[in-house]
């Protein structure tokens, strides 16, 4: 391999270095005080829309971050019950 292409593999890989710790302190941020499963659902949500009904695992990851989910919830009203539980916990 070229200097010169050394040198763009090593630009790229610290650049590519700062952009996942951007990202990874933003998603922690933006998602505190919740399990990874919770985080990992809420980012789903985030990049592709809400689920269309409440599935067991859903419910398992309410529960999991202390959240009673009721037979009658919706899945916006698991998300929403989530994201509250994060903001406040980003508020303390």
């Amino acid at each position: 391999m070229s200097d010169a292409a050394n040198r763009d593999t090593d630009h790229f890989s610290r650049w590519a270095g700062l952009f996942v710790d951007a990202y990874e302190r933003q998603t922690s941020l933006a998602y505190c005080g919740l399990t990874p499963a919770a985080v990992e659902l809420l980012q789903a949500v985030d990049g592709g829309g809400v689920p269309a009904f409440v599935s067991p695992a859903m419910v398992a990851v309410a529960q999991e971050n202390g959240i009673t989910v009721s037979d009658d919830w919706t899945p916006n009203q698991v998300i929403e019950a989530l994201r509250s539980k994060s903001n406040a916990a980003a508020e303390e």
